[in-house]
């Protein structure tokens, strides 16, 4: 495994773009894609590799890995390649010491979408999985009755996804709260706290039920994709694409666009 810190002035200059504020909210554009972030430490991507920044350090490390990557929690980054030999999608995660390879006992294909400290999510063969990092022990995760669940993040024993139960109905989004299942009005992508990462349209809160702020808030068209507390990350597009870092305000001060009478519903527990 290889890392190198990108020593040079120049090249931070070109990575790291201006701060700015709109609407209340805080950003910094930095000159590649940001995927996700634990409060401290942003991943992304560029057209050469990937990346691992460091907001207080302000130390940018590249990052020899394969495939994409799709979380963080502090030394711990995880994602997804394919494996050429065996044609299938594999997990891998990465810390200090290097990476391994993360599959499903028995899956043809395992891909890993999120990790919160010892514990990741992904899905196996159209199966929701988590793996523990200490007991290094697989459990499947499914929506009972469902065709297939698919877990995309996990923070603090609260995991959001979506599944479908028939082919006749679109999928939905669900919250997991360690103990019940409940319905979202949105389809999930990323979870902090009680708030939800929407792709496409921006943040969702479980306790307002509505979206507290929108992907056009910043004053560009860009994408919301990571969370961790009161900071955000994404890319928008203009004639290139450029990742973001967003400190938010509180959920009360954030209320853009209220849901209405969306609720959530209970779903039977597994």
């Amino acid at each position: 495994m290889k890392t190198r810190l990108l020593l040079f002035a120049v090249v931070t200059m070109l990575l790291l773009g201006s701060t700015m504020s709109v609407n209340a909210i805080t950003y910094t554009t930095i000159g590649f894609k940001a995927i996700d972030t634990d409060g401290t430490n942003v991943i992304g991507e560029y057209s050469g590799g990937k990346f691992l920044y460091n907001m207080n350090t302000h130390a940018w490390t590249t990052l020899d890995l394969p495939g994409t990557l799709t979380g963080i929690s502090g030394s711990n980054i995880v994602g997804t390649y394919w494996d050429d030999t065996l044609h299938a999608n594999r997990g891998f995660i990465y810390d200090s010491l290097g990476w391994i390879t993360l599959n499903f006992p028995g899956a043809s294909n395992t891909s890993i979408s999120g990790v919160d400290g010892d514990n990741i999510v992904g899905t196996a063969d159209g199966h929701s999985v988590i793996y523990n990092l200490n007991s290094q022990i697989w459990n499947t995760f499914d929506v009972s009755g469902a065709l297939f669940t698919t877990v995309l993040d996990i923070d603090n024993g609260n995991i959001i996804g979506y599944y479908k139960e028939s082919d006749e109905i679109s999928s939905k989004g669900f919250f997991y709260d360690g103990t019940d299942f409940y319905d979202l009005p949105v389809t999930p992508y990323a979870i902090s706290g009680r708030n939800v990462v929407v792709l496409y349209a921006g943040i969702y809160n479980l306790d307002s039920q509505s979206m507290i702020l929108t992907n056009n808030a910043f004053g560009f068209s860009g994408q919301i994709i990571g969370i961790s507390g009161d900071t955000v990350v994404g890319w928008y597009k203009d004639n290139a694409l450029h990742g973001f870092i967003a400190t938010i305000p509180e959920p009360a001060t954030l209320l853009l666009l209220s849901l209405g009478a969306a609720f959530l519903r209970k779903k039977e527990s597994v």
